[in-house]
């Protein structure tokens, strides 16, 4: 299930975020599928994750293994 993004919120694909962290799509669909990273589906098939969901979503995992 995906996430409402605010209008006018600037969007990246999967692909993008697999680029920024170095790691492959499916990783980044599985943290989609699990629930850690939020997403907007706009099909059956074209996922968009905000930037605003995707920085949170780097602020918690820094977080997490800050305190590790």
């Amino acid at each position: 299930m995906g996430a409402s993004a605010p209008s006018g919120a600037a969007f990246v694909t999967p692909a993008e975020v697999a680029a920024r962290y170095q790691v492959k799509q499916s990783a980044v669909l599985a943290w989609v599928r699990s629930g850690r990273l939020p997403h907007v589906r706009l099909n059956r098939k074209v996922v968009r994750i905000a930037l605003s969901d995707l920085e949170r979503f780097e602020t918690e995992q820094r977080a997490r293994h800050e305190s590790q």
